[in-house]
């Protein structure tokens, strides 16, 4: 019983910062969001993308590339693969006005989670890409292998 109230203490710390980045990202909580991204990289090759979203939305957009290039999602791939968005749902990719998704350097991650690929062969584009200039799509189409 106690592992499960320390795992869902531990989730609910998350979403209590998660929540503070967002609304006061001071340097501290800054310098904290890159050490995430840091850890997770160490640990396990990826970051999560609660964890890029909200660092992209608390100014670390440079960091969270870096981040994302360094990266590999590969292991979403493989049967026992985790969800990339951590406990989150991996939509919050799309969660925000001014969010990731609209970074050109956007493209370079939705490659790696394998969605150019999906939305370039199924001509299934998400929503918010009518929100994008038409670049988007020629860009996220160059990063498929032919």
């Amino acid at each position: 019983m106690a592992a499960t109230a320390d795992k869902a203490s531990l989730h609910i710390r998350e979403t209590l910062f998660m929540g503070r980045a967002i609304r006061d990202p001071t340097d501290q909580v800054r310098a904290q969001l890159v050490k995430a991204m840091d850890d997770e990289l160490k640990s396990t090759g990826a970051v999560s993308l609660g964890v890029i979203t909200v660092a992209y939305r608390a100014g670390l957009a440079e960091q969270v590339f870096e981040a994302v290039d360094r990266a590999s999602f590969d292991a979403l791939f493989e049967p026992s693969g985790t969800n990339p968005g951590g406990w989150y749902s991996a939509s919050i990719l799309f969660d925000d006005e001014q969010g990731i998704w609209r970074d050109p350097r956007f493209v370079r991650l939705s490659g790696k989670l394998g969605l150019n690929a999906f939305w370039s062969s199924t001509d299934r584009w998400p929503d918010v890409a009518a929100q994008l200039p038409p670049s988007f799509k020629d860009a996220a189409r160059r990063t498929v292998a032919p």
